[in-house]
C-alpha cells in the first residue's frame, strides 16, 4: 500500500504591517510583469486596477523566506498573496503542491468568492445562528458648531493646495533624479490617500453646511440627522462579546453613574471579562453568560440589566429552531 501524504497549502493576503509593507516596497522593478487586462482588486467603489504582478521570495522576520505574489495597483499600492505552494519549475508537473502564478491568483479569487458567499448567507439569510432583526429609522436634530465646521472646511482646502504643490515638487525631484521611481510611487500613493480623505471630508462638510438650520430666535445652529437603529435587546445579543457593545455599555454606565463617559473608558470597565453561550436543545433555551466582574457594583448593575432583559421575550434562530434567550451570571 502506498501512503499518500496530504498537504494543506495556505493562501492568504499579507497583513499590512509596516515591516510587510517595507518588504513589498523593496521588490525590484525587474521582478514585475504587466498584468492581464481586467485584473482588479477591492470591492465596489474601492476597486482598483492591477497593473503589474511579481512572483518573488520575501524574507519575513518570523517565517523566513516565503513565496509571495505581489500585485501593484494603478495608484502604486502593493498587495501580497502569501502561499507555500511550489513553483512548477522546482517540482514535477504532477505534484499537487505546484501552482503557477496565474493559478495562485485564480485560487485567491475563488477563495474570496466562497468567503463572500458565506458572509451573504450568514448575515443576509440568517443561516448561521444570527437572529433576524428589524431596524428603526430615527430622525433627530443635534447642535452644530457652524464656526468650527467652516474653519474645518478652510483647513481642508489649504491641505488640498499643499498636497497639489507637494505632488508637483515630487515630479520635479523625479525629473532631476533626486527621487527613484519607487520612492516617487510611494510618495504619490500617500498623497493620493491623503487627498482622497480630504476630498471626502470636504464633501461631508459641504453637505452639512447645506443642511444646517438656524433658530431665528436664539441663533442656535442645528443639523438634522437620520440614523438607522437596531432593536436594543437584539443588538445586545448580537454584540455582547464585541468591542462596540455601546447599547449595553450605556445602560450599565447609567446605572453606575458614568453617564457621559467615552467608549474607551466604558470598554475598560465592562469588556475585559468575556462571555459564553450555552444551548439547551431539549427545552430550546439559549443562555448568555458573562464572567464575574471584579467590582461588586459593576456586577450588581450587570445582574440588574440581565433581570430586565429576562422579562422580555427574545428569540434566537439557529438552524431553523427558535430558542428563548435568557441571561445568566
Amino acid at each position: 500500500m502506498v501512503e499518500r501524504q496530504q498537504h494543506i497549502i495556505p493562501l492568504t493576503w499579507v497583513k499590512a504591517t509596516a515591516p510587510n509593507r517595507a518588504l513589498l516596497a523593496a521588490v525590484p522593478e525587474e521582478a514585475f510583469v504587466t498584468a492581464a487586462a481586467g485584473c482588479t482588486v477591492g470591492k465596489d467603489d474601492q476597486e482598483q486596477t492591477v497593473q503589474r504582478v511579481a512572483d518573488v521570495d520575501l524574507a519575513f522576520a518570523d517565517l523566513g523566506v516565503q513565496r509571495v505574489v505581489v500585485l501593484e495597483t494603478a495608484s502604486g499600492t502593493r498587495l501580497g498573496i502569501f502561499t507555500t505552494a511550489l513553483r512548477p519549475a522546482v517540482t514535477r508537473l504532477a505534484d499537487a503542491r505546484a501552482m503557477t502564478t496565474i493559478a495562485v491568483l485564480e485560487t485567491m479569487r475563488g477563495k474570496q468568492r466562497i468567503e463572500n458567499g458565506f458572509k451573504v448567507r450568514r448575515h443576509e439569510l440568517a443561516s448561521d445562528a444570527l437572529p433576524s432583526h428589524a431596524v428603526q429609522i430615527n430622525c433627530q436634530t443635534e447642535p452644530y458648531d457652524l464656526a468650527a465646521a467652516e474653519a474645518q472646511a478652510t483647513r481642508a482646502a489649504k491641505r488640498l493646495t499643499k498636497y497639489q504643490a507637494a505632488r508637483q515638487q515630487h515630479q520635479d525631484l523625479l525629473a532631476q533624479g533626486a527621487l527613484s521611481p519607487q520612492e516617487f510611487k510611494t510618495l504619490a500613493a500617500r498623497l493620493t490617500r491623503l487627498q482622497t480623505q480630504t476630498e471626502q471630508e470636504q464633501a461631508r462638510l459641504a453637505q452639512d453646511l447645506t443642511d444646517v438650520q438656524t433658530d431665528p430666535t436664539t441663533g442656535q445652529t442645528t443639523l438634522p440627522r437620520t440614523r438607522v437603529v437596531l432593536d436594543v435587546r437584539k443588538l445586545t445579543i448580537l454584540n455582547l462579546s464585541k468591542d462596540h457593545t455601546l447599547v449595553a455599555l450605556h445602560l450599565l454606565a447609567h446605572l453606575l453613574g458614568l453617564d457621559g463617559a467615552g467608549p474607551a473608558r466604558l470598554r475598560r470597565e465592562f469588556l475585559a471579562h468575556g462571555d459564553r453561550l450555552e444551548f439547551d436543545h431539549v427545552n430550546h433555551i439559549l443562555t448568555v453568560f458573562a464572567k464575574p466582574f471584579s467590582r461588586a457594583r459593576t456586577q450588581r448593575a450587570y445582574e440588574w440589566l440581565c433581570a430586565q432583559l429576562n422579562t422580555r421575550p427574545v428569540t434566537f434562530i439557529r438552524d431553523g429552531t427558535a430558542y428563548r434567550v435568557r441571561f445568566g451570571w
